[in-house]
């Protein structure tokens, strides 16, 4: 909703917010089978200190792919129009994602 509003702000069109959200869209997509994948085979771990190290390595997981994309995303949007128009949308709100991501890891292990 983030880029498509701020597309159409920028734009007053849809020009450039479907190629990040197809993408999202799809790691989200491979993200959900992985998890269900997971899960669903009876990996869940009792313990709560393997519990507590799978969810800090998937926020490290979550953070090294929103900085890789960032890196992405800033460079095709200088390379296709030599100037920062899109970028900073997926940038600020995948990084939200993270933010509270990390904020839930350490509010759920107190």
């Amino acid at each position: 909703m983030f880029l498509v509003v701020g597309d159409f702000w920028q734009n007053h069109a849809l020009t450039w917010a479907q190629w990040p959200l197809m993408g999202w869209g799809a790691g989200l997509l491979m993200h959900a089978n992985h998890v269900r994948r997971r899960w669903s085979n009876g990996s869940n771990p009792s313990d709560p200190q393997t519990l507590a190290n799978l969810r800090l390595r998937w926020f490290w997981e979550h953070f090294g792919a929103w900085a890789v994309m960032s890196v992405v995303f800033l460079a095709v949007d200088l390379w296709t129009s030599g100037k920062l128009t899109w970028a900073f949308y997926p940038i600020l709100g995948w990084g939200l994602g993270v933010y509270f991501h990390r904020r839930n890891l350490l509010h759920s292990s107190l």
